[in-house]
């Protein structure tokens, strides 16, 4: 198969794979607060929250798996050094997850102890879970091993299928659990921690069923040069976590557990819109690992300039669906207090969207220590302006707070990749149209919904000529690294 359609195809298989979680959540978050209420649903998220965080024992193995792979496909190596990297990483990761596990168990506890205030009862629950939970994260950091791989041997369409069968299950166990037997906390986490390790099993059965990784090997040699790479991803990851999640705790904490519903159902309706950036720069990825550093350069500014134009109709349509579909959604009170928060948060989704190519360029050209550097620049001063802010204004106070850190972060991942120069321009002028859509919204100026449905349309019919012309730039990219 042709290096365009290749492209093409694992896009479109990740952009369909993303949407499934979308379709998921909007079913299920309605069924949950109505079955658990929204305290318990509030801390089921900070829950999940620190689960993600022990993540980072994976020590960005998984993606380091996803480069070498793709690289020795281009180089050469074939499924000896395949086999090689795979096994290592697994081993390596197997027994990080399990010292990871360790720690949650005992740090776990003492983490989430700020939600006292929302009773005991509660409170007792999460603890208990906190051993089950322990239980999960070796098998995040294989799992993450897994999907690496497949990711380098560019198997996009497995991956999907993998993933939104584990979203499905993810979802549904613990609401089945709460509908049939018990809502307690502890049962709900242990039901979605089997569905994790049954997702984890299916993951291993269908790499196991290519017969390309042979049988069980360690490399010295390999952990050597996974350690290397993944090294400056894990300070992301350590870092990473902090940034996206500090918020919810922080709410949590100042504002109770009904607060970080009010926050969370916005904030995770908005970011979806992130999974078809993510789908498209994951199918980049492969690519920026095999090509050289001209024509990734190259393909980076193409794929900038056809996010604008396939993203900010998205940004403006939620700005005008965002109260009346969380009102029908989850009821008037919540959309309430949840509607200012998404207006504030599509802002920093588009732009923490284009963030998604320097991102990657970075990574896949071997420089992950640089995104390192510009997480750990942002940490502290980040965090002091979400104390003030949340302490000051509430969730809107958050939502402003994590906007202005992803505005940073876009900008620095653009100015220290190199990227910035030949899309300053398309980026400001859209961030002009972007903010003025937000001010209307936000401020509630009348026929505000007229204005906006025209910029859409405009909009559309701009970006048709754009996504034509950038898209075609980009395979020919491609195509001339690979001709010669």
């Amino acid at each position: 198969m042709s290096v365009q359609k290749t492209v093409a195809k694992n896009s479109i298989y990740n952009i369909l794979g993303s949407f499934a979680p979308v379709v998921v959540t909007l079913v299920t978050v309605p069924l949950y607060i109505d079955q658990i209420g929204e305290a318990r649903y509030g801390i089921l998220a900070l829950v999940w929250l620190v689960l993600g965080y022990f993540g980072l024992f994976d020590l960005g193995l998984g993606k380091a798996v996803a480069n070498q792979i793709a690289y020795f496909r281009k180089n050469g190596g074939g499924d000896n050094e395949s086999g090689k990297i795979f096994w290592t990483a697994i081993q390596v990761n197997f027994w990080l997850g399990c010292a990871g596990g360790f720690l949650l168990y005992f740090v776990g506890p003492w983490a989430i102890s700020f939600l006292a205030e929302s009773g005991d009862q509660l409170l007792e629950e999460t603890i208990r879970s906190f051993a089950v939970l322990a239980i999960a994260v070796p098998i995040v950091t294989i799992a993450s091993v897994g999907t690496g791989y497949l990711e380098g041997k560019e198997n996009f369409g497995i991956i999907n299928i993998l993933q939104v069968t584990q979203n499905i299950i993810f979802q549904l166990f613990p609401l089945l659990t709460a509908y049939f037997y018990d809502v307690s906390l502890f049962y709900l986490i242990s039901a979605a921690v089997s569905a994790k390790i049954l997702a984890t099993a299916l993951l291993f059965i269908v790499i196991k069923s290519k017969k390309e990784v042979g049988f069980v090997v360690f490399s010295r040699e390999k952990v050597r040069e996974l350690i290397t790479y993944g090294g400056s991803i894990t300070v992301s990851n350590i870092i990473g976590p902090i940034l996206t999640s500090a918020d919810r705790f922080l709410i949590g904490a100042l504002a109770g557990a009904k607060a970080v519903t009010y926050y969370t159902i916005p904030y995770d309706l908005s970011v979806k819109i992130k999974s078809i950036t993510a789908s498209y720069s994951r199918a980049l990825f492969p690519q920026f690992s095999m090509l050289g550093e001209e024509e990734s350069r190259d393909l980076s500014y193409s794929a900038v300039k056809f996010l604008l134009t396939v993203i900010t109709p998205g940004i403006i349509i939620g700005f005008l669906l965002m109260h009346p579909f969380l009102s029908a959604w989850v009821g008037e009170e919540i959309a309430f207090n949840s509607s200012p928060v998404g207006y504030i948060i599509l802002v920093g989704v588009w732009l923490n969207n284009l963030a998604f190519i320097p991102v990657t360029f970075l990574t896949g050209q071997k420089r992950p220590g640089i995104v390192a550097l510009v997480h750990t620049i942002e940490l502290v001063p980040y965090l002091l302006i979400l104390w003030f802010l949340t302490s000051n204004y509430g969730v809107e106070g958050a939502a402003f707070a994590w906007t202005l850190r992803v505005t940073v972060d876009t900008v620095l991942m653009f100015i220290y990749s190199g990227l910035h120069q030949r899309v300053w321009r398309s980026i400001s002028t859209t961030s002009i149209i972007i903010l003025g859509c937000f001010l209307l919204l936000f401020y509630n100026v009348a026929n505000h919904e007229y204005i906006l449905g025209a910029v859409v349309v405009g909009y559309l019919f701009y970006g048709w000529h754009q996504y034509k012309t950038e898209v075609n730039h980009m395979i020919s990219t491609i195509k001339r690294y690979f001709s010669r």
